[in-house]
């Protein structure tokens, strides 16, 4: 009976130190979630002020403008308007974006033909692509185990980068992919603005912009949410770009778990 207890004990203290080493590992992912989370919705409340101060500003402008019968002034007070309510509109979409992104699980993964995904992705962004005189091409891509609509953001994000940020007449965007090594790789070639190497590592944090918002709109989202949609497949998003040489963003994704 002594030699039986002494091996409950044992079992016992070995589980709960399992047990404690496991609940110190997930308050310390909690934590940083929680620091994540105060961070994101400081910078959040932030980029909405911005272009709430100037609609607030303009429309003063505006009373004042009819106030002293000069209407010739409203129309570009107006524009203005304009500006940061679209700015306001995309960012609350990205933000939309962000929390459906955390909301999806597993269970909605299933093998998905991107051919499909990038087809949707060019439907959706047919008038940008139309109006910048964009040509937007894809070889022929696999099937893989995924989310579909978070497979979309992520196509969608890539493209429209490649678009917005592209000063050429002629945009051009050509996507590919290859196996290797139990690993897909997709990779989105443009002909844009390109990076500076030093912020490489910049770009896919949230709102980080290396361009004000008077000369490229946007909320800054766009990268970061790819970058936070390919880490929950354990893969990785990479660039390879030089300023005026355009970019080129590869998605390396695991395929060994399918």
């Amino acid at each position: 009976s002594l030699g039986w207890c002494s091996i409950v004990f044992i079992v016992f203290q070995s589980d709960k130190n399992k047990l404690l080493e496991n609940l110190k590992q997930q308050n310390k992912v909690l934590n940083n979630k929680t620091v994540e989370l105060e961070q994101f919705t400081n910078i959040a409340a932030h980029d909405l002020k911005s272009p709430l101060r100037n609609i607030y500003s303009f429309v003063n402008l505006i009373e004042r403008d009819l106030g002293k019968n000069r209407p010739e002034q409203m129309s570009e007070r107006l524009s203005y308007i304009k500006n940061g309510v679209e700015q306001m509109s995309s960012l609350v979409e990205d933000l939309s974006k962000v929390t459906k992104l955390n909301q999806n699980d597993d269970s909605r993964k299933s093998l998905i033909d991107l051919n499909i995904i990038f087809n949707s992705a060019v439907q959706n962004l047919n008038e940008e692509i139309k109006n910048s005189n964009a040509q937007v091409k894809a070889q022929t891509l696999p099937k893989y185990l995924c989310n579909q609509s978070e497979f979309l953001v992520l196509f969608q994000n890539i493209i429209q980068n490649g678009l917005k940020y592209n000063n050429s007449k002629n945009p051009e965007i050509n996507i590919s992919s290859e196996q290797f090594d139990n690993k897909l790789f997709i990779s989105f070639k443009d002909n844009g603005i390109g990076v500076d190497k030093k912020y490489h590592e910049h770009i896919f944090q949230y709102f980080k912009r290396l361009h004000g918002s008077d000369a490229y709109s946007g909320s800054g989202l766009g990268l970061g949410l790819c970058k936070n949609i390919v880490n929950k497949y354990k893969g990785d998003i990479l660039i390879k770009s030089e300023l005026g040489k355009g970019s080129t963003f590869t998605l390396e994704l695991p395929i060994d778990h399918y």
